[in-house]
């Protein structure tokens, strides 16, 4: 009992590994991940298992000789008596031939093949073409058939043809679906393909050419036997040993070998059609519109099974093209096309047969004409699925007009079917990117198009990245408030973003930060709302900004309401409703000019940029928010930043045209757009967004320049001289006379003058009321530049009385002035508050802090409030030491606050670029002197180490003790300078140190330095490395800098020739050699 339990858990639990097992076989993940696993798991093979002789010796009814069986074929106990057949006595077997094809030659074309059953289910090939073969679904299906045989076609047409199907195939996306073999039909498609390829420059072609092929046909299918896939075949064409069988067309780029188990033609045609109509049941585009994949049949001469082709795939409802003057079948349906059923007999098809037949018209019965009369009566009837290209008539149209207009007939029995009919185009005209066929079959003057019927077009456009689409359906009544005023439709345009950066923020700010790096989010798979992207555009355009998109009533949060309230009490009173009702209507185009932005999509975005009204807002928007974007995708998307840099600047430029323009045309109406409040853009201005968004060349622009020069000056006259200014800040009483000018006296001095009464108002000016002379006095005081100036005296009176208590008034009691110094330090201290806290719309104290402390200045601020607190605390000690040090600290403090004069001056057109070089090379040299701080403690260690194991003799007497010694230091180097090869690794730097050790050593010890046969070598080591201590080096290295800057020889001390030979310079080039340096 209990080992029967134990089986059945068992073979349970069996069960459950092999269902979850087959499960993960059926994922799309586990087809592209390992497809070769699927293709053994799901794609079969037929094979004969029942071995009967047709006649010929060793040849088995299904074509395949006696050895090509499976093990057993002969089982007279199960088929006794049968004939044999191709559905009882074949099985199916795990496939044996797939994977990569290689055909030799030219261009060493690559291509994939497989082998399957021809009862494979088309769901599995259709898994495999788009799954395993990764071939993106098309938008359109070519199915080319017609003579299989070799046939001649007019020059014409066969350029005609060739062109026609390239350009259909490119720019629609769609898939070529041919016979696969190297000959009729199929080899001028693969010309077709090759001549494509070679045009383009490119080594793999984008046109999608699929081939079915029956496999037993195939010509050295040996070759293509490949049971694990894992590596490519080589497959040559050899036309002249094929004998009867077929060669693979080297370039068609896909291949599916259909085995049924025999070596005959014509076994692929079921599976073949089964695969077009299954693929014309697929959806069309990124969504569910209800569209399916279109297919076409293209007809190239012919014979009666391409008659049966044609009339099977139009009893389907697929419409066909027929190309006169290919021959055969094609030629004989196109000359009674025109005709009425009625006059389509039996005497005019045959004398039409054996027009283009010629001699194989002879080997017809009467049967089968009157057969092939009665479907060719049918092909006419269905009219609206037949198209002829007539060469002489169209011979400035190509192939693939003929091809899509065939997919463009409407019938007109039906109304609303043909209003179907037309949506259905113009989705298909959208996926194949042909405005040309739009404009000239589905904008007419006869159809009246509405908004709403071409919004499923518009976002097929959007989603697609067809520029040209999108801006023929706005000229053609696509109003952009209509189609953007659901806020479902919005969003859906964010979920179908293609891969970005912007995509990638958004993914992460829904998901909570939990995408991992590397991890690419897929189009439609996020859901994204509109407070997601309002959240986003905000961080991208600056927290000075107003959300763009207020959430709903129902989705709204605590801080939501905040917001709420603040965007309707910044609402204009003065605005009407229907001025309100416009701008939320431009607000769709401002909606769409975004969403073309923050995808880096140059062309959607001029587009929708043309119809924005605030166009410079809008184009310094986008350059702020695509510089915050290139900033923030850093090194791993060098190239999509460096677009985002190009595009704003682009919008830069364009912000400065318009701007241009608008300046030549009015000066001061130009000004006012600058500081003109944008409810589209957060309630923001021109000229804040161009601060933000560091548009240099935009604000360098002569009329910005003016305007902030306006700005300064406030209320006072550009035209005042700085020194009038001062003097009237001393003796104010000054302004109540004509000695500074006002901006008002201006404007009613122009003013008069259009009124000829001058005279009366600057009378009424200059002995106005007081109340005109207390404004006089309130304008001067809160000037910006005024403001500026007794900021600067301030500041210089604050650091006159700090000097004054430091060296004059520093006493152990603090006195008045010293007070004084105090208070005026805490109202900076005020100030520095007020700069940090400040901010209307409260992004938070850690970014306030980042904010805050990314200026050096504001840096410089705090640490000397800092330095002046801490002096201050020792200044009031009691103790003499302690008291002592406080004043150290604040003069050091005193240093600190006249650096800080620094940034006053750097608005100066002449010392403010100084001052910010001054500050950039300060920069730079404290991280040089950390560099060479850190050298010379590396070095000045190994100094000390050296000294303390290898001491030197104070004096050498004689000549012998002189060389003695040497060895023991040549001994000694040596050994030192293996452990550094130890743990120094090989470089530069540690053969300078090297060097460096040596010639301190030898100098110490009043030696000979070593001879260098190449000055450069040695002058180099001498310059990089860095000097230790000792004054007979220096002297040393001076005369070596000196004599070789004057290309003399060094004045070395007379010594015995047996002295100049250095023990330790043989270990100087061993060294040397090791670093690959000749010494």
């Amino acid at each position: 009992m209990d080992e029967a339990v134990v089986n059945l858990i068992t073979v349970q639990a069996l069960s459950a590994v092999k269902g979850q097992i087959q499960s993960q076989s059926q994922s799309p993940l586990y087809r592209r991940c390992c497809p070769a696993g699927w293709i053994k798991n799901e794609i079969k093979k037929k094979e004969c298992c029942f071995y009967v002789e047709d006649g010929r010796e060793g040849i088995c009814k299904c074509g395949y000789p006696k050895d090509k069986h499976c093990e057993d074929p002969i089982k007279p106990e199960d088929y006794v008596g049968e004939q044999w057949d191709r559905h009882r006595h074949t099985k199916e077997a795990p496939t044996d031939a797939f994977g990569d094809i290689s055909f030799g030659g030219l261009g060493q074309k690559t291509g994939k093949y497989v082998r399957v059953s021809s009862d494979t289910p088309c769901e599995i090939l259709y898994q495999l073409m788009t799954d395993c073969w990764k071939l993106r679904s098309p938008n359109l299906l070519i199915s080319v058939t017609g003579g299989a045989k070799n046939f001649n076609i007019k020059p014409l047409l066969k350029e005609k043809f060739r062109r026609g199907l390239i350009k259909v195939a490119q720019t629609t996306g769609a898939w070529i679906l041919t016979g696969g073999t190297h000959t009729g039909v199929m080899k001028h498609v693969g010309m077709a393909v090759r001549d494509y390829t070679l045009s383009s420059g490119l080594t793999e072609g984008q046109i999608v050419v699929i081939g079915v092929a029956p496999w037993g046909v195939i010509h050295k299918q040996e070759d293509l036997i490949n049971p694990k896939g894992n590596l490519p075949v080589q497959y040559s064409l050899d036309e002249q040993g094929q004998g009867l069988l077929s060669c693979l067309d080297i370039n068609h780029t896909h291949f599916l070998l259909v085995d049924d188990g025999t070596r005959d033609y014509g076994v692929e045609i079921e599976l073949r059609a089964r695969l077009e109509k299954h693929i014309s049941q697929q959806s069309l585009g990124n969504r569910e519109s209800g569209v399916t994949i279109p297919v076409v049949c293209v007809v190239l001469d012919g014979g009666p099974g391409t008659l049966n082709t044609m009339y099977n795939v139009m009893l389907n409802h697929t419409p066909c093209v027929v190309l006169e003057g290919s021959g055969r079948v094609a030629d004989v349906i196109a000359k009674v096309a025109d005709l009425p059923v009625s006059e389509v007999t039996l005497d005019l098809i045959k004398q039409l047969m054996e027009r283009f037949f010629g001699q194989e018209y002879k080997e017809f019965t009467e049967v089968k004409v009157i057969e092939w009369t009665k479907k060719i009566q049918d092909i006419i009837r269905m009219s609206h699925l037949l198209t002829v290209f007539h060469i002489d008539e169209d011979k400035n149209s190509d192939v693939d007009v003929a091809i899509l207009q065939a997919l463009l007939k409407v019938p007109k029995s039906d109304e609303h079917a043909a209003r179907q009919s037309l949506e259905r185009q113009l989705e298909l005209a959208v996926a194949w990117n042909r405005v040309d066929i739009a404009e000239s079959e589905i904008f007419t003057e006869e159809i009246q198009w509405t908004s709403c019927d071409l919004h499923p077009a518009m976002f097929s456009a959007l989603v697609g990245d067809k520029p040209e689409f999108v801006r023929l359906l706005l000229e053609n009544g696509v109003c952009v408030g209509k189609f953007l005023e659901s806020e479902d439709m919005l969003c859906e345009l964010y979920a179908h973003l293609p891969s970005c950066f912007f995509l990638r923020k958004l993914a992460t700010r829904v998901q909570g930060g939990k995408i991992c790096r590397g991890q690419e989010p897929q189009p439609g798979s996020t859901k994204i709302s509109l407070s997601h992207v309002a959240e986003e555009v905000r961080h991208l355009l600056g927290s000075f900004t107003q959300p763009l998109y207020v959430p709903s009533c129902y989705k709204m949060t605590k801080d939501d309401v905040r917001l709420v309230v603040l965007s309707k009490g910044l609402v204009n009173p003065t605005c009407s409703d229907e001025e309100r009702t416009t701008d939320k209507v431009w607000d769709s185009i401002r909606d769409l000019f975004l969403w073309a932005v923050v995808q880096n999509n140059p062309e959607l975005a001029e587009i929708s940029w043309e119809q924005c009204r605030d166009c410079i807002a809008a184009a310094l928007a986008a350059s702020k928010i695509l510089r915050k974007l290139a900033q923030e995708s850093g090194e791993d998307d060098s190239e999509e930043a460096k677009d985002m840099r190009e595009l704003a600047s682009h919008y830069e430029n364009q912000a400065i045209g318009v701007f241009s323009e608008c300046h030549s045309w009015d000066a001061q109406r130009a000004q006012k757009l600058l500081i003109r409040v944008s409810p589209s853009w957060g309630r923001s201005t021109c000229l804040w967004l161009a601060l933000k968004a560091e548009a240099k060349s935009f604000i360098a622009h002569s009329g910005v320049q003016a305007l902030l020069t306006q700005i300064w000056f406030g209320e006072l006259s550009v035209d005042n001289a700085p020194w009038k200014v001062l003097l009237c800040m001393i003796f104010f009483p000054l302004i109540y006379t004509s000695f500074l000018t006002f901006r008002r006296d201006e404007d009613i001095q122009r003013q008069a003058e259009r009124t000829e009464q001058q005279k009366l108002a600057m009378d009424s000016v200059f002995s106005g009321s007081s109340d005109t002379k207390l404004k006089r006095h309130y304008r001067l005081f809160t000037s910006p530049q005024v403001k500026f100036y007794w900021n600067i005296a301030s500041y210089f009176g604050f650091l006159w009385l700090f000097a004054v208590v430091l060296m004059i008034d520093f006493q152990a009691y603090p006195s008045w002035r010293e007070l004084l110094l105090y208070v005026w330090l805490t109202s900076l201290v005020c100030e520095e508050l007020r700069q940090f806290y400040h901010d209307f719309d409260g992004p938070g104290f850690r970014k306030k802090a980042k904010m805050y402390i990314s200026d050096m200045w504001n840096i410089l601020d705090v640490l000397s409030i800092i330095l002046f607190i801490v002096g201050l605390v020792c200044r009031l000690q009691a103790s003499g030491t302690v008291f002592y040090v406080g004043k150290v600290i604040l003069c050091i403090d005193f240093i600190i606050f006249c650096l800080r004069l620094m940034a006053i001056f750097t608005i100066s057109r002449t010392l403010g670029p100084k001052i910010i070089i001054l500050r950039r090379m300060v920069g730079l040299q404290v991280h040089n002197a950390h560099f060479f701080t850190s050298h010379m403690f590396i070095i000045s260690h190994e100094s000390s180490f050296e000294d303390e194991t290898c001491p030197f003799p104070r004096r050498v007497g004689v000549m012998s003790d002189l060389l003695e010694h040497e060895e023991r230091v040549s001994a000694t180097v040596n050994k030192r300078l293996a452990k550094l090869e130890e743990q120094v690794s090989e470089s530069t730097k540690a053969l300078h140190w090297i060097v460096d050790a040596l010639i301190s050593q030898g100098c110490t010890s009043n030696m000979q330095p070593p001879l260098m046969s190449e000055k450069s070598v040695f002058k180099s080591a001498l310059i990089r490395c860095l000097h230790p201590s000792g004054s007979s080096l220096s002297l040393f290295l001076l005369q070596v800098e000196s004599s070789l800057s004057s290309h003399q020889p060094l004045q070395w001390r007379e010594v015995s020739s047996s002295a100049r030979v250095c023990p330790y310079q043989q270990a100087l080039r061993q060294i040397a050699q090791r670093h690959n340096t000749h010494i």
